[in-house]
């Protein structure tokens, strides 16, 4: 039988050749101010476009691969692309979107002294421009004429395998943002048009309605969950015929209420946040679920605008049937930040349930 001594011995051990195997896995390196500044030197503008909304201008540029692997001493085939972000008179940090032990990743550092210092990560399985305008908005404090984002790419669409599809930067930034803000004008930011489907980001047009920018070279997708073609995609696997539609007093909703308001803004910018932890939970018994609710919730949308109801909006039924389906998305879920958005919603939903539609109103304030 072994001793204390001995066990103890063992313990140490392990964590010490640990702590050497993790030292020693590869990962990015950061260079300094002086060597990322040739990615400047070793990259051709390939388009630019401004954005009103947050008066930014983002500058997408091309490098070579070998200009990735030299400055990041990091396979280049697992890097997405590389951002820069600057106020018109100097660098102010970098953000890097990479493949690491099985993830996506998206990193963001600020200089500091000529050097890149991290100042988070998360993983983040598919980025939209949207993302980095809030964190240049948010972590950078930018918000003017001079405010410019150099993007950095190749031709590589990544795709390696992961078990977590989803984007924790997107609704961590969305999170900082609300606390940034405070009781500021939200920002809405509605996306682009008509940008060149060749740039890393581009805006998808198959959705009925909704969709939005993606930086990912050569790769698009919906910001929105194109809700009604994918519920009906999972059904049809399912031999289930279904004859819903997600009607467009959802839109209504978004554009005539929830937009009238700071708060209203929260939760439309929460949702996009959380477009691919949704999509990363959804399932038949989710769906399911989504399905027999969609009546009463297209029944509350209706009263709330309705001049003439006085009745309750959410009624107890109508929380418990939501909030069945909110628990059942926290244990689909692999994301710790998505769980704290469900409770939030949750929390919130509560609060809002068995109120008229005077007392609603006055939530939303």
């Amino acid at each position: 039988m072994k001793t204390l001594k001995q066990i103890t011995a063992i313990l140490i051990l392990s964590i010490i050749i640990y702590s050497f195997n993790y030292k020693n896995k590869e990962d990015v390196i950061i260079p300094n101010l002086d060597k990322v500044e040739l990615l400047f030197k070793n990259s051709k503008i390939k388009s630019q476009k401004y954005n009103t909304d947050v008066n930014t201008k983002m500058i997408i540029r091309k490098v070579k691969k070998e200009t990735f692997k030299k400055l990041f001493n990091y396979d280049p085939n697992k890097i997405k692309y590389v951002v820069l972000f600057n106020n018109g008179k100097q660098i102010l940090g970098l953000g890097i979107h990479y493949y690491k032990d099985k993830n996506y990743y998206f990193n963001y550092y600020k200089l500091k002294d000529k050097n890149f210092i991290l100042q988070e990560s998360n993983i983040a399985y598919l980025t939209t421009c949207v993302d980095i305008y809030y964190l240049n908005n948010v972590f950078f404090k930018q918000n003017n004429k001079s405010s410019i984002i150099n993007l950095f790419y190749f031709d590589n669409f990544l795709k390696e395998k992961t078990s977590r599809k989803f984007n924790d930067f997107s609704l961590n930034i969305r999170k900082k943002f609300y606390k940034f803000n405070n009781n500021k004008e939200f920002i809405f930011l509605n996306g682009f048009k008509n940008i060149d489907p060749n740039n890393p980001c581009g805006e998808v047009d198959k959705c009925l309605q909704g969709g939005g920018p993606v930086c990912t070279p050569n790769g698009f997708y919906c910001t929105t969950i194109c809700a009604e073609q994918q519920l009906k995609s999972i059904l049809k696997k399912q031999n289930k015929k279904t004859s819903f539609l997600i009607d467009k007093k959802y839109y209504k909703l978004r554009d005539d209420f929830l937009l009238k308001s700071n708060k209203g803004k929260q939760y439309i910018a929460l949702y996009y946040g959380s477009y691919s932890h949704i999509k990363d939970v959804l399932n038949y018994d989710i769906i399911s679920d989504l399905v027999k609710v969609f009546p009463s919730i297209n029944k509350s949308i209706d009263n709330l605008f309705d001049n003439d109801y006085k009745g309750i909006i959410i009624d107890t039924d109508l929380k418990q049937d939501i909030i069945k389906i909110i628990d059942k998305m926290k244990k689909n879920t692999k994301s710790n930040t998505f769980k704290q958005t469900l409770n939030f919603v949750k929390k919130d939903l509560i609060n809002f349930s068995n109120k008229n539609k005077k007392e609603v109103y006055e939530l939303m304030k």
